[in-house]
């Protein structure tokens, strides 16, 4: 069982999650009320790239807490912004 508060996590595939204060976005609060880890207890337990991780973006993150999540690995990075009411942005940079 996860234990919150988790900030960022590398796994043992090299792929590192870092979350950011999600603070900023409209309303927060209001949209986490439950475990903010949550997504990166999931990407770290269950992917091993970011390739794989953009493939299951819908899955992870559509109906996520707000936050802002930086998931790496040596190939790519991606940046995501989940935001409330089930909306969330990310983008792709490749290294």
């Amino acid at each position: 069982m996860p234990s919150p508060y988790i900030a960022a996590g590398v796994n043992q595939h090299g792929l590192a999650v870092v979350q950011n204060e999600s603070a900023s976005i409209k309303n927060a609060s209001h949209c986490n009320d439950g475990d903010q880890s949550a997504a990166i207890y999931a990407i770290l337990e269950n992917y091993q790239s970011v390739e794989e991780v953009s493939k299951a973006k819908q899955k992870l993150f559509a109906d996520g807490l707000a936050n802002f999540l930086i998931i790496g690995d040596k190939h790519e990075a991606m940046f995501v912004e989940v935001g409330s009411e089930d909306q969330y942005e990310y983008q792709g940079l490749k290294l």
